[in-house]
């Protein structure tokens, strides 16, 4: 009975880790832009900055996404966090 729960918990494994993968290909600027509604500021190439969600009283953008990593970091954070489209929406909740 326990191999069979040890064959079973690791396909779950898998599968949770397909899930992360898969989520991490989102592409984080339509992400940011469609299901946030963040506001962008301006464009420098392949990054995007946006007025930062974490700090919506700032007048001056500080969320950047990087085009080419499909990143983020928000410079308005104390500890300038950063990451993938999973760090976000953990930051976010």
């Amino acid at each position: 009975y326990r191999p069979l729960l040890n064959r079973e918990k690791k396909k779950m494994d898998k599968s949770r880790k397909s899930q992360f993968q898969e989520v991490r290909t989102i592409d984080l600027q339509a992400y940011c832009h469609n299901i946030l509604g963040l506001k962008q500021s301006h464009c420098t190439g392949k990054e995007v900055w946006y007025f930062s969600p974490f700090a919506p009283e700032q007048k001056t953008a500080s969320f950047k996404v990087n085009l080419t990593k499909n990143s983020w970091k928000d410079f308005a954070l104390s500890n300038q966090k950063g990451g993938d489209l999973t760090d976000l929406v953990a930051t976010l909740n």
